[in-house]
């Protein structure tokens, strides 16, 4: 079985470029292996998952759309509630943050049937991504 050894990550001081050297090695020469350029950005992992995050919601219960985004930046969404079952539609947005931590927001419920609700979705500005977004029927 082959592990894959980073040789080394190179980026821009702006992040345009980022090449991601990688070669097969067996576990005997890992150790042997040095990378080529310390990395000077965030890691590969943390930028993968800056951006924003889309999910949509039509059930027989409930209808929405939630675009979240991290770092700081505005996201926005509706919900609607489409059934006299005397429950609420809400979204539930979970945000990544540095060291493993989350944090989340709710939106307002929507309740009763045929209630709808705009609203914008203010993101931690130390967030590093979106982990999730739920939909839950209250």
């Amino acid at each position: 079985m082959h592990a894959w050894v980073k040789a080394g990550v190179r980026a821009t001081a702006a992040g345009a470029l980022l090449t991601l050297l990688a070669s097969p090695a067996t576990p005997a020469l890992a150790s042997a292996v040095t990378p080529a350029v310390t990395p000077a950005v965030t890691p590969v992992s943390a930028s993968a998952a800056l951006g924003c995050l889309t999910e949509t919601l039509n059930e027989s219960w409930g209808a929405g759309s939630v675009t979240a985004c991290s770092g700081g930046q505005s996201g926005s969404g509706w919900t609607r509630d489409k059934k006299s079952d005397g429950k609420c539609v809400q979204a539930v947005v979970v945000f990544l943050l540095p060291q493993g931590g989350r944090s989340s927001w709710q939106a307002p419920r929507s309740c009763p049937k045929d209630d709808y609700d705009n609203f914008s979705i203010p993101s931690p500005g130390n967030s590093i991504g979106v982990a999730d977004i739920d939909f839950l029927n209250l």
